[in-house]
């Protein structure tokens, strides 16, 4: 078994505490790593917030889907 990469807080604005970022922006980030696929198990050392303002998707947290709308009704 491979072992589940630990991701840590890394801020492009030399933040240490805290920082507020778009997705569009966390996704440029994440093409620019190419040590970390986000659709693979993975553990953040960090506490993470999201917030959606529209849309639907889903998020998935301790191997459980969690679907995701903005009207917050799950069909």
């Amino acid at each position: 078994m491979t072992a589940i990469p630990n991701i840590s807080f890394k801020s492009s604005e030399g933040a240490t505490d805290i920082e507020f970022l778009c997705l569009d922006e966390l996704f440029t980030r994440i093409e620019a790593d190419p040590n970390h696929n986000p659709q693979e198990p993975h553990r953040i050392t960090f506490f993470a917030l999201l917030i959606v303002t529209a849309g639907e998707g889903q998020h998935q947290v301790d191997l459980i889907d969690y679907n995701i709308y903005i009207n917050g009704r799950c069909s």
